[in-house]
C-alpha cells in the first residue's frame, strides 16, 4: 500500500562546510524494489562521485578531447558549452589544471566551474558526475545553468511583498475536505507515479557485468494522487482572493498540482519558478508521516537563508518566480503530501520565460488599476477550459498539472566497466 513504505535515511557527507548530497542506497526500499523488477544480475553503478574521462562512459559519438581541445570548452554556442562541462567535464579539467577556479574563463566560472561537486545555494554540493545518484546531462545542466541566469530570473521579478513569504493555516473546513478526498483517493488506488520532475532524483544508472551493459532506471519516488473536482473548485475559490490580499495584485490562477507525494529520500533542488506564470504560489501540506522534519529551504528578498517547516494543516504563501527555494536535503519519512498553486499578475506581465524588458512593480499596478475584481468563479470555469484544452491534462483523475520536464535526449553511454 501507497502508506507503508519503510524508513530508511539518506547520506550526507560533509566537506568543509558544505553537505555533498548521495541520496541512492540500495537498502532504500523504493530503490530495493525497483532493482530487483529489473531481474537478475542488475545492481547499482558504483557509489563514485568523481567525475571520468568520457571515453569511460560515452561511445564514440561525441569525441571530447577534440572538442576540448578545439574550443578550450567556451563554445561560442550556450548549450553545446553546456554540453562540454557535463560530458567532457574532465577534458576540460585536463586543460585547465593549473588554473585556479577565479582565474577560469567567466564562461566556465559562471557555470560552476569543472570541479566533481557544483556548489548550490543553502551550502549543499551536488556531485554532478554521480550515476548512481543520476545525475544526467538534463538533470546537471540544469543546475549549471541556474548558476548563470539565477540572478537574472530573480531580477527580472519585482518585489511584490515586504518579506516574500508568509505561513498561514489551511481553512478548516477546506482542509476537512481536502483529507476526505486524499484518503478516499489512497483507497480506491487512484494515484500513479510522477516521472521527470523538474530537480528530482527519480532516476539512477543500473550495471549488469553478466550482460555488460548499462541503463537509467526510473526510482518512484514520486506520486500523485488525484483530486475531486468539487475540492480542487473550492480550493479555487478559497484561496484565490487570499492569495490577491497579500500580492495586492490581481492574479490570474496558472496551475493546481495536488496531491504530490514525496517519498523516501526525495530532493527538490532549489530554484526559482516560471516568471511567466508561476509568481505568486502557495504550498498546502496535507499529511505526513516523518522520520525528521523536512524544510522548504528559502531566500528572502535581501538573500537571507530560511527554513520553513510545515505540519499538516499548514500553508506557506511566497513569491516562487523570485526567490530561490527548494527541499534539497534529501526527505527521510514515509510520506509528504502537499498540493500546489501558482498564480500570476493580471494587466502587464511577461509573456515568456526571460530575455525580456524589466517589468517594475508600478507599471503592474498602473496597467491593472481599470482592470475589474476577479471573478473566481469565472477564473475557474476559464482554468477548467484551458485544462481541458491542454495536451498535458489528466481530467479523468484531474490532476489539473503540468508536465515539469521533457524526456531525456542524452548521448548513450557504453558499459560501465
Amino acid at each position: 500500500m501507497i502508506d507503508q513504505i519503510l524508513q530508511i535515511g539518506s547520506i550526507l557527507f560533509c566537506l568543509g562546510s558544505a553537505e555533498v548530497l548521495l541520496s541512492v542506497d540500495q537498502s532504500d526500499p523504493i530503490v530495493k524494489g525497483s532493482l530487483e523488477a529489473e531481474g537478475e544480475g542488475w545492481r547499482l553503478a558504483d557509489d563514485d562521485t568523481q567525475c571520468k574521462h568520457s571515453d569511460i562512459f560515452l561511445g564514440s559519438s561525441y569525441n571530447c578531447r577534440e572538442r576540448a581541445n578545439t574550443t578550450k570548452c567556451i563554445d561560442e554556442n550556450y548549450q553545446n558549452r553546456l554540453m562540454m562541462l557535463y560530458y567532457c567535464r574532465m577534458e576540460c579539467r585536463d586543460i585547465y589544471k593549473d588554473v585556479q577556479f577565479d582565474d577560469l574563463p567567466e564562461s566556465i566560472q559562471e557555470l560552476g566551474g569543472l570541479g566533481d561537486l557544483l556548489d548550490t545555494e543553502f551550502g549543499f554540493q551536488i556531485p554532478v558526475c554521480s550515476l548512481r545518484e543520476g545525475w544526467s546531462m538534463k538533470k546537471a545542466t540544469r543546475l549549471m545553468e541556474f548558476r548563470w541566469r539565477g540572478d537574472y530570473l530573480e531580477n527580472m521579478v519585482p518585489k511584490i511583498t515586504k518579506e516574500g513569504f508568509y505561513k498561514d493555516r489551511i481553512p478548516a473546513d477546506l482542509f476537512k475536505d481536502i483529507l476526505e478526498v486524499r484518503d478516499k483517493s489512497i483507497k480506491d488506488g487512484r494515484y500513479r507515479t510522477e516521472k521527470d520532475i523538474s530537480g528530482s532524483n527519480d532516476r539512477t544508472v543500473i550495471v549488469n557485468d553478466q550482460l555488460l551493459e548499462s541503463r537509467i532506471m526510473m526510482i518512484p519516488r514520486y506520486d500523485m494522487i488525484s483530486m475531486d473536482r468539487a475540492v480542487s473548485e473550492k480550493i479555487f475559490k478559497q484561496l484565490g482572493p487570499t492569495a490577491e490580499a497579500w500580492s495586492g495584485l490581481k492574479l490570474t490562477p496558472t496551475s493546481l498540482y495536488g496531491i504530490r507525494r514525496y517519498k523516501n529520500n526525495s530532493l527538490l533542488t532549489v530554484h526559482t519558478d516560471r516568471t511567466n506564470t508561476h509568481v505568486i504560489s502557495v504550498i498546502m501540506n496535507i499529511a505526513q508521516d516523518v522520520q525528521e522534519d523536512w524544510p522548504l529551504y528559502i531566500m528572502n528578498h535581501e538573500g537571507q537563508e530560511h527554513k520553513i517547516y510545515l505540519q499538516p494543516g499548514d500553508m506557506v504563501w511566497y513569491e516562487s518566480a523570485r526567490l530561490r527555494h527548494g527541499r534539497p536535503k534529501p526527505f527521510k519519512g514515509s510520506y509528504f503530501d502537499n498540493i500546489f498553486i501558482h498564480y500570476k499578475p493580471k494587466g502587464k506581465w511577461y509573456t515568456d520565460v526571460d530575455r525580456q524588458e524589466k517589468i517594475p512593480l508600478k507599471r503592474v499596478k498602473l496597467s491593472q488599476k481599470r482592470l475589474p475584481d476577479t471573478d473566481w468563479k469565472l477564473a475557474w470555469d476559464t482554468y477548467v477550459k484551458h485544462i481541458q484544452n491542454s495536451q498535458y491534462s489528466d481530467l479523468p483523475t484531474w490532476n489539473g498539472a503540468l508536465s515539469n520536464d521533457d524526456g531525456e535526449s542524452d548521448i548513450p553511454f557504453a558499459h560501465i566497466q
